[in-house]
């Protein structure tokens, strides 16, 4: 009996030094992380950011760096809001691709044979710009970001509508070129295949916790907004 007791001890003992040396070895590069992110900062000469660490569903660092307002000399810190901008494409590429992997999308195919109000220039590019070349930027069309700059909305509708008159400045699928408006059209297109909103769709589908299998992202640098 006190042979076991003394085995018992002994791997507790050992658990408890295994963990807490790679509770030192993760707090040692986080330590790390410090130096790496502020010269990181300075490289790049960006006024301000911050960053979480995510581990389990848990955070185990929180941080900011340089300035959240340059001019008046306030800090960034773990709660300093910053504009999403395109890091939303990811989620709208996130429902195209389950989509996809629901059988409601091919890929290959023109886009507008699911999103009939969406237009393009021409007859041509109605009949092959697919749903693939709009998650690529390869449509053939530039930025075209006067149109919404010059007249701003948050009418979906209104913006989508504007892309018939937009003409392209390559030919299809020969250019990268990135493109605002064909990630509104996305959502929008996400939006007439559930048949509910780009928003409703984001929240249920990527923020609310699942126990799905999680989705493959078809690409980076995706927004459903101008």
């Amino acid at each position: 009996m006190k042979r076991l007791t003394f085995i018992l001890i002994l791997l507790l003992h050992t658990v408890a030094f295994a963990q807490k040396k790679e509770q030192n070895t993760i707090e040692n590069k986080l330590l790390a992380l410090d130096k790496t992110l502020e010269q990181i900062r300075n490289d790049w000469n960006v006024a301000g950011f911050s960053v979480a660490v995510v581990s389990k569903d848990k955070v185990i660092y929180s941080k900011g760096f340089g300035y959240r307002d340059l001019e008046k000399k306030l800090p960034a810190d773990a709660n300093t809001l910053f504009a999403i901008g395109s890091c939303s494409k990811t989620f709208t590429g996130t429902l195209i691709g389950q989509l996809v992997n629901e059988k409601k999308v091919d890929l290959d195919k023109p886009a507008v044979s699911y999103l009939p109000t969406l237009k393009f220039y021409n007859d041509q590019m109605n009949n092959l710009v697919t749903v693939r070349d709009m998650l690529a930027h390869t449509t053939g069309l530039p930025r075209h970001d006067l149109s919404w700059y010059l007249s701003p909305t948050h009418a979906k509708d209104s913006l989508l509508a504007r892309i018939q008159y937009q003409e392209p400045n390559k030919p299809i699928r020969t250019a990268w070129q990135y493109n605002n408006f064909m990630y509104l059209a996305l959502g929008c297109l996400d939006e007439q295949m559930t048949k509910k909103t780009w928003e409703q769709d984001i929240k249920e589908k990527i923020f609310v916790p699942h126990t799905d299998e999680p989705i493959k992202l078809l690409t980076s640098g995706m927004d459903c907004r101008c």
